[in-house]
C-alpha cells in the first residue's frame, strides 16, 4: 500500500501534524492559500493564481514535485508547504540547491519549519549526491527582516 505521508523524527508536540507529499493539482488550492498568507505576514509584494501556480509548475526545471516538496498538514488542512530546486551557474561553474518554505504565520516558530529545513537539505543532499563533483556548490533560499524565527533557524 502507498502512502503519501512523510515520516519525520523528532516531531513537535502539536496535536494532528502530519507531513506528507504533493498530491497534485488538487493542492494547488491550499498552496494559493498559504503564499497570500505568507507573503502579507513577511510584507512581500508576491502575488500568486491558481492559473500561475498550474502553469509555473507546468514548466519546472530540476524539481519534480511528487519527489521534492514537502507539506505540513494539522488535523488534515495544509498549513506550510516546501520545495526543492537546483541549478548549474555558467561562469563559475557553481552548482545552487535551492529550498523555499511558505507557512501560515500562525504556525510559524512552533518547530515545523525547522524540520522542513531538514528534509529539504536532506533532499538535496540527495540530489546533488547524484552530481559529479567537478564544481562548488551551495546552499540557498530566501527570506527577509520579517522573519526573524525563521532567519535564527538558517
Amino acid at each position: 500500500m502507498e502512502t503519501n505521508e512523510i515520516i519525520i523524527k523528532d516531531m513537535p508536540d502539536i496535536k494532528g501534524l502530519r507531513f506528507r507529499r504533493f498530491l497534485g493539482e488538487s493542492d494547488y488550492p491550499h498552496m494559493v492559500s498559504i503564499v497570500e498568507a505568507h507573503s502579507k505576514a513577511d510584507k512581500e509584494d508576491f502575488a500568486v493564481t491558481l492559473d500561475s501556480l498550474k502553469h509555473d509548475y507546468a514548466h519546472l526545471t530540476n524539481s519534480i514535485p511528487a519527489e521534492d516538496m514537502i507539506f505540513a498538514e494539522i488535523d488534515g488542512k495544509a498549513v506550510a508547504y516546501s520545495r526543492v530546486q537546483w541549478w548549474q551557474e555558467e561562469d563559475p561553474n557553481d552548482r545552487i540547491y535551492m529550498h523555499f518554505i511558505k507557512i501560515m504565520p500562525e504556525w510559524r516558530n512552533q518547530g515545523i519549519e525547522e524540520l522542513m529545513i531538514k528534509w529539504c537539505e536532506s533532499r538535496l543532499k540527495t540530489i546533488a549526491e547524484g552530481h559529479p563533483q567537478d564544481s562548488q556548490r551551495f546552499f540557498q533560499t530566501d527570506s527577509n527582516e520579517f522573519k526573524p524565527g525563521f532567519n535564527n533557524l538558517l
